[in-house]
């Protein structure tokens, strides 16, 4: 359905057309599921369920908290022992509902496939809720439901009582309900007796038979709105409700198209199921949101529902109606109301009557050769999609065409040209046709009488002057105008006398004093073009070999020819000391290389030379590269020969021996000298060499220092030290790149098992070599505890420095508060991971007696392997016993 622009208003615009054609709104439900028809059996799609117990007081609604569901489908409730579904989709058109006798509701109302019913029929006390929330725009701008409820009577006080609710509601962009779109947009019913007006009673409770309500949501366009539909039962649990609830969304435009036959205009109709229709009219065209302002005093048509006969929402457009009104009429339109105290909404729909009768015109023109051209000016009021549009044209000599929309065969006679036999007025008619509405219109046509002449056609030589005359003129009076495209003004007279440089088609006009009409007619001067020449045989030939050479003329208009050793100039003479030929060949035998010239002429003396250069064979050889890596290809080329053939030294499997015009490749694997040999026409040959050199592949290796990447200093030196590299680009794992051959970098993420050096290397044409390595990552630490006691129970009973790693030149030792020295460690390189540092250490005495409790200084130094850093610590050492 296409989408319609709508004015941002409360109203709904209907536009109905002049035909006695009655056509109901379309609504739009693809992709909404506002009436359940999802699927094969309908579902919830879009629709958000709660379920929850009735608390409230007589005047006072109240719920416990909502249990909320995204789809309704799977919301069940359970009662003495049987569970039911809260919501389940109707599809059965022909069944009724089952439980309230004699009520006669069909699960499904007139017009729709689907239906939802809300609550479990026989779960007193459980209260369910259906919402939808739908942004507003113009393809959904009107809202029409439809509800049919059934509600236990128990006699409680209020809202104690079964009930139920349907609203509209306004949403912010939080999703919150703002209140309702219109006074009007709420119908609630509470399960007690008498029933309100318009509901059946059945034994224990009331029901309402299928409602439908309509409401225009233009003035929420772009806004979202809420519709949802409350059931419960009563709140002491004991009593039953439940409903049936379906509806649809859609535009708000009617089209209808019309002709205007009989005493009826149009018949407008407006969506049914409303309680009241009002019709006025609108000669003003006023927007929707202004109709209230004139829907006043007598309508021109209305009708009220009553209890048993829908309200009539037809309205037929009488030829008097219409000639007092004009066009533009609008209906006023009352939904009914559940409660006396909520008004029934109100909306206004706008409506067009127009009519699509074509507005037939046309234009002719005639010419001196009893030609009449017709040019179709026929409109139409609207133009629709598929519609059939017909031309019935009679030219008033007994002739006719037909031209219609869906036979494109005939679209030449939408404007069709007509040949007569005799000059004369002719009354021309056309009937123009717009799906079966027609309007015809005639008018006159002169053919008038004709001058004639004829003309002769020339050929002449390009750049000759002719002149061209007029042959048999019918008459006497006439005068000539020739119009050549090549010049500005047009030649007058019996005679036209030009110079020609192409071919060239010149109209000629005749007119005459005692005719309206003029005559035209061609003629045409065809150019001979100069002799196009091309000159064959063979242009490289070896010293002594005899030159063949072939003359063409691609036009065919060669008589005469003359070849010749010097340019003949421009433009080209034949020699007068020598002779002309028919012959096309000439055969001699050049001594250098030679320029020959052939002159040719044409029948009408024009001429023109061609030349073609004789060389002898000096064959040129050379490549597309000269310093390759083993295995590439190298393109060889040979020049100024007729045919190639090459060899190679060493042999080149790859090579390609034959004799050939075309270039070749090769694949040299080591330094390789090519020799290609040329070749003259008649297979002579020189000899020509290019030599490739073979540039070994690098052969990627790193070289890098120290072993491992240090926390305490985390700098690496990489260097290239590949094999044929002259080039090299670093990859880091890091993210760091460079293109020098050696650097150092330092890495500041040192948090893993290692680092990632990559190296691409070059050789000296580009061609590459990978490696890579993984430097380990080491952790450096030395730790000194502050105590120890040497008491011999085997533990802590030594006093020594902890480490994991390897050290060199180590020194520890350890000195009392006079500073002698009471102990001594040395070693030149200490793996601290494969020893037990423990049996190292100090243990407490001095020349072999245990040292006072007291407090000592230590002092550590050492160097970590491949660092020349020398680290120097110190500290106390405090001794208990």
């Amino acid at each position: 359905m296409k989408k319609n622009n709508f004015i941002q208003s409360r109203t709904i615009i209907i536009t109905v057309l002049m035909i006695v054609f009655s056509f109901n709104i379309a609504y739009s439900q693809t992709g909404l599921n506002f009436d359940f028809a999802y699927g094969s059996v309908g579902n919830y799609t879009y629709w958000k369920g709660g379920q929850a117990t009735n608390l409230s007081s007589s005047s006072t609604i109240t719920f416990s908290p909502w249990v909320l569901f995204n789809d309704p489908a799977t919301c069940t409730w359970t009662y003495y022992g049987s569970t039911d579904n809260c919501f389940v989709i109707n599809s059965d058109q022909n069944a009724y509902d089952p439980i309230a006798a004699g009520t006669n509701i069909k699960k499904i109302p007139t017009g729709y496939t689907r239906s939802t019913r809300i609550n479990c029929p026989v779960a007193g006390g459980n209260s369910n809720m259906l919402t939808y929330d739908l942004f507003v725009n113009d393809t959904n701008c009107l809202l029409t439901f439809n509800y049919a409820m059934v509600l236990e009577s128990p006699g409680h006080q209020g809202y104690q009582n079964p009930f139920f609710k349907i609203e509209v509601q306004r949403l912010n962009t939080a999703g919150q309900e703002l209140g309702l779109i219109d006074p009007c947009a709420t119908f609630e019913v509470i399960g007690q007796t008498p029933a309100p007006t318009g509901w059946g009673t059945f034994s224990g409770g009331i029901w309402q038979n299928w409602r439908q309500i309509s409401m225009n949501l233009t003035s929420y366009q772009s806004e979202n709105v809420r519709i949802k539909v409350t059931i419960a039962g009563c709140e002491p649990t004991g009593h039953f409700s439940y409903g049936y609830f379906v509806g649809r969304v859609g535009p708000s435009t009617l089209t209808v198209n019309a002709c205007g036959n009989g005493d009826t205009v149009a018949t407008i109709t407006a969506p049914s199921g409303f309680q009241q229709y009002d019709w006025y009219a609108n000669p003003a065209d006023l927007p929707e949101y202004q109709l209230n302002t004139i829907a006043i005093g007598t309508p021109l048509f209305t009708s009220t529902a009553t209890a048993t006969i829908p309200a009539n929402n037809q309205f037929n457009i009488r030829n008097s109606v219409y000639a007092a009104n004009g066009s533009k009429y609008f209906v006023k339109v009352t939904s009914p109301s559940s409660s006396s105290s909520v008004p029934g909404c109100v909306a206004y729909m706008k409506a067009t009557a127009q009519t699509i009768k074509p507005s037939t015109a046309f234009a002719d023109t005639a010419d001196c050769q009893l030609r009449a051209v017709f040019t179709n000016q026929t409109t139409f009021p609207i133009e629709e999609e598929d519609a059939i549009k017909e031309y019935k044209w009679n030219f008033g000599d007994g002739d006719s065409v037909y031209y219609a929309s869906d036979d494109t065969n005939t679209n030449a006679n939408i404007s069709p040209t007509h040949q007569y036999l005799i000059p004369g007025t002719y009354t021309v008619t056309l009937k123009a046709i717009y799906n079966g509405c027609e309007k015809e219109i005639s008018q006159d046509i002169t053919i008038p009488a004709t001058p004639s002449f004829t003309l002769k056609d020339t050929m002449i030589c390009m750049g000759t002057q002719t002149s061209i005359s007029i042959q048999s003129p019918a008459m006497a009076d006439a005068v000539y105008s020739w119009n050549n495209p090549n010049e500005p003004t047009p030649g007058l007279g019996n005679i036209y006398t030009a110079t020609f440089n192409q071919r060239t088609q010149i109209v000629v006009t005749a007119t005459t004093p005692s005719s309206a009409c003029t005559y035209n007619d061609t003629v045409i001067v065809d150019v001979q073009q100069f002799p196009d020449i091309t000159l064959q045989g063979d242009t490289m030939l070896c010293l002594g070999e005899q030159s063949n050479i072939t003359a063409i003329d691609a036009t065919g208009n060669t008589q005469a020819m003359q070849w010749s050793y010097s340019d003949p100039g421009t433009p080209p003479q034949f020699n007068p000391n020598q002779p002309t030929t028919t012959n096309p060949i000439l055969i001699f035998t050049p001594t250098q290389n030679t320029t020959v010239w052939l002159i040719a002429q044409t029948s009408q003396g024009c001429m023109s030379s061609k030349s073609i250069s004789i060389s002898i064979t000096d064959p040129k050889a050379w490549a597309s590269k000269y310093k390759v890596c083993p295995g590439d290809e190298v393109t060889l080329y040979g020049g100024q020969a007729v045919n190639y053939s090459w060899s190679s030294n060493p042999v080149d499997a790859t090579l390609t021996t034959n004799i050939s015009t075309n270039p070749v490749t090769a694949h040299p694997e080591e330094t390789t000298t090519y020799t290609m040999k040329g070749y003259g026409a008649s297979g002579c040959f020189a000899e020509r060499t290019v030599t490739i050199t073979v540039i070994p592949l690098p052969l990627a290796e790193i070289s890098y220092s120290p072993d491992y990447v240090d926390t305490d200093n985390p700098v690496l030196s990489l260097k290239d030290v590949s094999q044929y590299g002259v080039t090299s680009h670093w990859d880091l794992s890091d993210g760091t790149t460079s293109d020098a051959r050696s650097f150092s970098h330092r890495f500041n993420d040192v948090s893993g098992q290692y680092v990632e050096v990559r190296l691409t290397t070059f050789n000296e044409v580009n061609c590459t070599d990978t490696a890579s390595v993984q430097v380990p990552i080491e952790l450096f630490s030395v730790w000194v505890p502050s105590g120890f006691t040497p008491d011999g129970d085997g533990s802590n009973d030594r006093f020594f420095f902890h480490s994991l790693n390897n050290l060199s030149n180590v020194k520890f030792e350890i000195y009392n508060r006079w500073g002698t020295k009471i102990f001594s460690f040395e070693k030149e390189n200490l793996d601290c991971s494969t020893v037990n540092m423990n049996n190292l250490g100090w243990d407490g005495t001095y020349e072999g007696k245990e040292v006072p409790i007291g407090t000592y200084v230590w002092r550590l130094s050492y160097k970590r392997t491949g660092n020349e850093r020398i680290y120097d610590k110190n500290g106390t050492i405090s001794i208990i016993r």
